[in-house]
């Protein structure tokens, strides 16, 4: 059997809203970007790679960096001008690739935990996560999807 040292493995995660809780008439989130990790190079050794919020994307151990394209999840919440809201992310999601699967978690946003509509009822959301690549990820394009949700006060 032989391992090679690296290999490039292309993710993207499709960032998917599947509810959101509304409380006030017409409010609405809409995704603008998708959360992706981009390629990377798997080593023997399992790794990470993490999208901030911002976008900025950074790994450790068995992962390598290969490529720029990458960035976090971008929702826009649009509603009642000046409404308080409160964020929700998951714990956890899995991408897949066939049979092959990696872990998503330690999701963050900004804002986080609770923010408000500006004057115009309008405000930006990014979402990051870390990804958890294992020992000799199998190659190919991984895609998952997760749940953000908007409670609005």
């Amino acid at each position: 059997m032989s391992v090679r040292s690296s290999r490039a493995v292309p993710i993207a995660v499709t960032a998917a809203l599947l509810g959101a809780a509304v409380a006030v008439a017409a409010q609405v989130i809409q995704t603008d970007a998708d959360l992706v990790f981009g390629k990377l190079a798997v080593g023997p050794a399992p790794g990470t790679v993490t999208i901030a919020a911002s976008g900025a994307r950074t790994s450790n151990g068995g992962a390598s960096l290969v490529g720029s394209t990458c960035g976090s999840a971008r929702f826009a919440v649009t509603g009642t001008p000046t409404t308080a809201f409160g964020i929700v992310l998951p714990s956890s999601t899995s991408l897949v690739s066939g049979a092959a699967h990696m872990t998503v978690d330690s999701f963050q946003s900004t804002p986080s935990g609770t923010s408000v509509l500006d004057g115009s009822g309008r405000r930006d959301l990014q979402v990051g996560a870390t990804l958890h690549v294992n020992a000799g990820q199998a190659r190919g394009a991984y895609s998952g999807s997760f749940d953000v949700t908007v409670a609005y006060e």
